[in-house]
């Protein structure tokens, strides 16, 4: 952070299949595919958020 103490947060991570990839571009695979889950996992939390922001407003 800008006090320079280290940020961390809880990222799910497939230690098994990370562990067996075998080369750069299998890890570069990996990670792209953890990211566009995440953001998945993300965009259904919101949309979550906002139908029960909705059922709120109207009800």
């Amino acid at each position: 952070d800008s006090d320079g103490r280290q940020r961390t947060f809880v990222k799910l991570v497939d230690t098994k299949r990370l562990l067996g990839c075998k080369t750069r571009e299998d890890v570069d695979a990996f990670f792209l595919e953890m990211t566009s889950a995440v953001a998945k996992l993300r965009q259904a939390k919101n949309t979550k958020k906002k139908v029960a922001a909705a059922l709120g407003a109207s009800g």
